[in-house]
């Protein structure tokens, strides 16, 4: 909006600015596949140790398995008894569809629960699950002195999803006129783009169908500009919500900016820790100064690995590393993808 105002900003999974606006959101699935792809390659390479769906025959092994029970589970739900504290539940493809969501937002700490979980599932075992399911459960009967002000009653998820939506739908053209049908073709649509994410995706925009409220000056983005100082778009070369390719576009429409790749899996660069991304992006704040174009940084760890403690000993690193590292540690398990993707 003012771009001669602009100091050093460096944006950590692009949206495609044009896609946003004419709130379509159409260009955030293009590589969610890819990373379930790598979680069963990177299970065959983590070893049965780290993965338990791990098999000798190689990432075939763990894909047969994780395509059984979806299948199974979305013809007939797991039904499992009470134990321990836990009461009966039942165990639905949409319950494990969700844990699938959060293992493409964060691999690292998710892909080994996963693959231990689908493990569990495969044979007839959703004890687990069922657990994690249940300890999600808000509050259903609330005290009579609760106000939505206080915080020690409201839903913090609830009020995220309403500002998120209060913005999307702002911004984008009036939904109000969308039809069931047109609903039903983007669903279908990005049902194509991703069988993991699509139908979760196709959710966000329905809200705006309801959502009345104009603004009253409508922004019409530029996304051509020539910025006071160089951007710095940074992403990850798989992606399930923000693809590289959508910071590649926005790069080539602001003058001198650049772009900072690691290879990696998950959803921003935090998902996948990495001393060279985050000292590329200290000297950009500090100094100003750009990668190169092309570089491509490597994480630290692949997403069976948990931890610098279990940093290779043959990389010996100085102090301030190590303490640029236990703070990369502690903002990547703060970490946490929304279910809006940004």
């Amino acid at each position: 909006m003012h771009p001669d105002r602009l100091e050093r900003i460096a944006l950590d999974g692009v949206v495609d600015a044009e896609d946003y606006y004419k709130g379509e959101w159409l260009t955030n699935l293009q590589d969610t596949n890819l990373i379930i792809e790598r979680f069963h390659e990177d299970c065959y390479s983590a070893g049965p140790e780290k993965c338990l769906l791990w098999g000798s025959s190689g990432p075939d092994h763990s894909r047969t398995i994780f395509d059984r029970v979806l299948n199974q589970l979305e013809d007939s739900p797991l039904p499992v008894p009470a134990f321990g504290s836990f009461g009966p539940e039942i165990i639905t493809y949409t319950d494990v569809m969700t844990l699938v969501r959060a293992a493409l937002y964060q691999p690292r700490g998710w892909f080994s629960i996963m693959a231990r979980l689908f493990a569990a599932l495969d044979q007839g075992n959703g004890a687990e699950i069922a657990a994690i399911k249940q300890m999600q459960f808000g509050v259903i009967c609330k005290s009579p002195l609760c106000t939505p002000w206080r915080k020690d009653c409201g839903d913090p998820d609830l009020a995220h999803l309403e500002a998120g939506h209060a913005i999307l739908c702002s911004d984008a053209p009036d939904h109000t006129n969308w039809t069931a049908e047109r609903h039903y073709e983007k669903y279908l649509t990005l049902m194509g783009q991703s069988k993991y994410l699509g139908a979760a995706w196709s959710e966000i925009t329905m809200d705006c169908a309801n959502w009345h409220v104009r603004p009253s000056w409508e922004y019409i983005p530029t996304l051509e500009s020539n910025t006071s100082n160089p951007i710095l778009w940074i992403s990850n070369s798989r992606d399930p919500v923000t693809p590289l390719r959508n910071a590649v576009k926005m790069a080539k429409g602001f003058t001198g900016s650049a772009i900072l790749t690691q290879d990696a899996d998950g959803h921003c660069s935090l998902s996948a820790p990495s001393l060279c991304m985050a000292k590329w992006i200290r000297n950009y704040f500090q100094d100003g100064e750009l990668p190169p174009e092309g570089l491509m940084c490597e994480p630290d760890f692949g997403t069976f690995d948990f931890g610098y403690a279990n940093f290779p000993p043959a990389k010996v690193m100085s102090k301030e590393d190590e303490e640029l590292s236990e703070a990369l540690e502690k903002l990547s398990y703060g970490f946490g993808g929304g279910p809006l993707g940004i």
